[in-house]
């Protein structure tokens, strides 16, 4: 027997404890790297929000002194131009953030300049008013790092009046009765174009088949056209509005006035016209007015408004009229101081005006369709002629027809004595 025995050398190989070290070394480096990448990103995008917040506190700042209601001084709420002045710096609040941003609004007048020409208590004199601001907004914060932060925004706001915004919907002609529908702006709305430059209403409260034609250019109603006899030419005016209620037992507010709570009842409306005279239709004669009023729905239904329009006839020479538009069909007080009669009413007309006084009166002067108590030569449709019913009175005291809500600078409820009106 042989016994063989093999031997054999291998050598051993491995990873070193400094080689080990060295990998660490390496790689904590590099993860140090990352962690100052993600730091940095994470203060970018931190400085980025804050000033994008910082930007739009700067940004509406700016609009809200844009949104001024007046040109003058404002009557509270209401902002004019001239009250937007310079701010010392406060904190900003309303607003969720991650930090707290200082604001800082300064506001410096233009020279004045001439703006227009009026008529004082004895001679003409200029009135200089400065025609722009400029307004600064700084806006500043301390971010992450303990750094001081800021960002400044700056404009200028022209003194123009706010009602001039409405001239973004005027037509090109340069014209404000041209409106989107491309008719005049007297005609109702619930007229139906017929898509030959006229437009057909059908009068609320008149019979089913009465229609009147308007002339979609000039807004007169050139045909009253029924069932029998058919189509008449005529040369016409409308008058049209709503009859609000509030009937309530107590003096009507001025919140009632502009949100009146009362249900409808049936009233009439009429116009005794005084120029041209009225009569058998002749060259110095018209026919009378014809009014229609919508009438009140039947127990249980109720409404709070009833809409009514009225058809006044011109000459075709002078194209106008002049007359008293008046409410018929209730008991009436018989004075403004009359509040005797608890079941008797007054009439207060929607008015910009609290009196009683002429068309082309006053500064600026009284118009038609501000709503007078004497319409005085009128040579388009009106519209919006609106009227409140309220009680005469608690057998105590006289109601007074209410006044404008001041807290509602955009909605008019100004209301003043129509019937009776003395």
């Amino acid at each position: 027997m042989r016994l063989l025995i093999y031997s054999q050398s291998q050598s051993q190989r491995g990873i070193s404890l400094i080689e080990a070290l060295v990998a660490l070394a390496v790689m904590a480096f590099g993860m140090l790297g990352i962690v100052g990448i993600q730091s940095s990103l994470r203060y970018n995008s931190d400085v980025s929000r804050n000033r994008s917040e910082s930007m739009r506190i700067a940004q509406e700042s700016l609009e809200l002194a844009r949104a001024y209601s007046v040109v003058g001084a404002g009557l509270a709420p209401k902002v004019g131009f001239d009250d937007l002045v310079s701010q010392a710096p406060a904190d900003v609040t309303g607003y969720i953030t991650n930090t707290t941003y200082s604001r800082v609004i300064t506001v410096v007048d233009a020279p004045a300049a001439a703006l227009s020409a009026v008529t004082g208590p004895s001679v003409p004199e200029l009135v200089y008013v400065p025609l722009l601001k400029s307004a600064r907004v700084d806006v500043s914060w301390t971010d992450r790092t303990g750094s001081a932060q800021s960002l400044r925004v700056s404009s200028v706001i022209h003194r123009s009046p706010p009602e001039l915004a409405g001239s973004l919907v005027v037509s090109g002609a340069g014209t404000s009765v041209q409106l989107p529908r491309g008719r005049h702006g007297s005609i109702p709305p619930a007229a139906v174009d017929q898509s030959d430059g006229t437009s057909s209403l059908a009068p609320p409260g008149a019979p089913p088949d009465v229609r009147w034609i308007y002339n979609n250019t000039t807004g007169f109603i050139t045909q009253v056209c029924s069932t029998v006899p058919g189509c008449t030419s005529v040369t016409a005016l409308s008058l049209q509005g709503i009859i609000l209620f509030a009937t309530d037992a107590s003096q009507p507010t001025s919140t009632e006035s502009e949100n009146p709570p009362s249900n409808a009842f049936s009233v009439s409306t009429g116009i005794t016209q005084t120029d041209p005279p009225i009569g058998p239709p002749s060259t110095t004669e018209v026919a009378a007015p014809q009014c229609y009023t919508q009438a009140a729905p039947a127990s249980p239904a109720t409404t709070r408004s009833l809409e009514y329009v009225c058809l006044v006839n011109v000459l075709s020479a002078t194209r106008q009229w002049s007359g008293l538009a008046l409410l018929t069909g209730m008991p009436l007080a018989v004075s403004i101081a009359d509040h005797s009669n608890t079941t008797a009413y007054r009439v207060c007309r929607y008015t910009k005006v609290r009196s009683n006084a002429a068309v082309g009166s006053g500064t600026p002067a009284l118009t038609n369709a501000d709503h007078p108590l004497q319409y005085e030569s009128v040579k388009q449709s009106l519209v919006n002629q609106n009227y409140l019913v309220i009680r005469a009175g608690d057998s105590t005291a006289a109601y007074d027809c209410p006044e404008d809500d001041p807290l509602t600078p955009f909605v008019e409820g100004r209301t003043w004595h129509h019937q009776p009106a003395t």
